[in-house]
Order: C-alpha cells, then structure tokens, then sequence
C-alpha cells in the first residue's frame, strides 16, 4: 500500500504536468480519473479498481498546498516552479519537501532543533512515538494527526531517523 509521501509526490508528478486547475476539486478529480496505482485501495474482497476517494485525495492536495507544494492564486490551483522542477526526481523532491517541512515547522514555532530536544528529553519507559513527543510540546500549534503525518514525512525524505521496533508477546 501507498504512503502518504508515495501520493503526494505522484499527485505533484502529475500536478507538474499541467499548468493550473480552477480548484481543489478539478486538480484531485483529474487525479482520481488517472486511476494511478499510488491511489488504489486493495482491502479485503475489495477489486483492484477501488481508487481513492475524491475527497481523500483533495485531502492529499491540501496538506500539500498548506506545505507549500502548490499555490492557489487568482482562483487557481498551481504547482509551485520549485515543486515542478524536483517532482521528476525522487531524490530532488525529498530534499525540496524536508525543506519545506522544516519551514513550516518554524512557521508553527516548532523548529526542527527544538522537536530534536523534546525527543531526547524522553526516557524509559516512555518512548519517543509522535504521541509521546507531542505531549511534551508546550502549545503545540497542530493537531496530534498532523504531527503524526509531518513527523512520518520528515522520516520519508531523511530529515528525522524512524525506528520501529516489533514487541513480542504471549
């Protein structure tokens, strides 16, 4: 299955393809009608042709816009030039999204130095999950949801190391 940095950037891939869309709705239409595999839903009995919804992928498209991937203007929807200029190379777009990522950290008064703090200020038996790091942020200015999701992008493109550990049991 498809992460969420696997359909930003094919949505960007195809974004930079055109030059605007009249809103949201047009550019994750196209999108769904593409029926891209980033976009499939395969869960149980379901047919490979279940793609994601419309309102999913529009979704997608405005987490995008709100890093700064896509610009709306003039009652349009655009890629921005940087966005269209690294969607065609993996490593390009990891390093043009860690950086918009770490921007709009700061922009949110949650610098990337800063989370690195509240992580190791964590010890056993806590351990440093996006729940854990969030309830050690004063104020945070996004909901757990969204942190959750930047923190699983920054570990996408490089910016953070994720670990994952599997726990046993009887």
């Amino acid at each position: 299955m498809a992460t969420t940095f696997d359909r930003i950037h094919t949505s960007m891939k195809q974004a930079a393809n055109e030059s605007s869309w009249t809103n949201m709705d047009e550019l994750a239409d196209t999108i769904r009608q593409k029926k891209l595999a980033h976009f499939r839903m395969k869960k149980g009995g379901t047919s490979i042709d279940d793609y994601m919804s419309q309102k999913s992928i529009k979704a997608i498209l405005e987490l995008s816009r709100d890093f700064g991937l896509l610009r709306e203007a003039g009652g349009r929807v655009s890629v921005t030039d940087e966005t269209r200029s690294t969607a065609g190379s993996s490593e390009g777009f990891s390093r043009h999204l860690f950086s918009l990522l770490k921007t709009y950290l700061d922009k949110k008064n949650m610098p990337l130095d800063q989370l690195a703090v509240y992580i190791r200020k964590i010890k056993l038996p806590n351990v440093p999950n996006p729940q854990t790091i969030y309830e050690n942020i004063e104020d945070p200015a996004m909901s757990l949801d969204l942190f959750r999701k930047i923190l699983f992008l920054l570990a996408n493109v490089e910016g953070i190391q994720r670990e994952v550990r599997v726990f046993y049991s009887e």
